[in-house]
């Protein structure tokens, strides 16, 4: 394991975006999709999430 901890965003937003990118993950383990097309809709979850909150113009 080259981690340790958990993964934690303190913002709201963060609920709503996490389970996009945990769903393009799931698609890629199920075959439905390849990594570079799950972390390119990942992105642009995350993205727009923190855009449309004000986080980041």
């Amino acid at each position: 394991m080259p981690y340790s901890g958990i993964q934690f965003v303190g913002i709201p937003e963060f609920q709503s975006f996490g389970t996009v990118v945990g769903q393009s993950i799931a698609g890629v383990v199920a075959g439905q999709t390849n990594v570079d097309t799950a972390l390119k809709a990942a992105n642009a979850a995350a993205d727009r999430a923190v855009k449309q909150a004000g986080y980041q113009k």
